[in-house]
């Protein structure tokens, strides 16, 4: 019976813990949202988009100013907030990548489909080998910047799962990511079609 009681208060202990950490980084995160901000309206770039990514306190940060054209992408090192400001004239590239690979372009059953990020990246994404569903391990939002000391931003969308297994593709989590990624490169295929002009 001491045994029960034992390992009930370790999981009850274990639950605290998980919660109080929890609500540690969502306070962080929010501090750090909050900073970069700020750091955008002194400097009169208030973002028409903005976005946080959902992990590691959310320490990076990408936002856009149609007004003055300018890209912000903000990341914390050594406990500051850093903010690189770029034209709209010196983004070269964009893609996204599942699981390491891009999606700019991708081969469905010996066709190569071009417009994936065009609204049909949710239903490459969730498209089946066979019978098995593919897993996501990861999205990432990549940029190319006309910058030799910086060429690339990555820009983490979704995570690994803790277990390596990879998301479910019909997933929330999974459906929020592929979300954020459309909506992005909605944005910067408006901002190539302005730098052609």
């Amino acid at each position: 019976m001491s045994y029960l009681f034992g390992l009930l208060f370790v999981i009850i202990c274990v639950i605290i813990i998980v919660y109080f950490n929890n609500s540690k980084n969502k306070s962080k995160s929010l501090e750090n949202e909050t900073n970069f901000l700020d750091i955008l309206n002194q400097r009169k770039l208030q973002p028409d988009q903005i976005l946080f990514t959902d992990y590691n306190n959310s320490s990076n940060f990408l936002s856009v100013n149609e007004k003055q054209k300018k890209l912000c992408y903000g990341f914390i090192k050594d406990e500051q907030i850093n903010v690189n400001i770029f034209d709209f004239k010196d983004i070269l590239d964009f893609d996204v990548q599942v699981n390491d690979e891009s999606k700019r372009k991708v081969s469905i059953g010996g066709a190569v489909v071009g417009a994936a990020l065009a609204g049909g990246l949710g239903a490459l994404i969730g498209s089946q080998s066979g019978n098995q569903v593919n897993k996501i391990k990861n999205i990432n939002f990549l940029i190319t910047v006309n910058n030799i000391s910086q060429p690339t931003i990555k820009f983490l969308l979704l995570e690994p799962t803790m277990d390596g297994k990879g998301w479910d593709p019909d997933g929330i989590v999974v459906k929020n990511a592929i979300h954020k990624a459309e909506t992005w490169s909605g944005v910067f295929n408006i901002i190539f079609n302005e730098n052609k002009r």
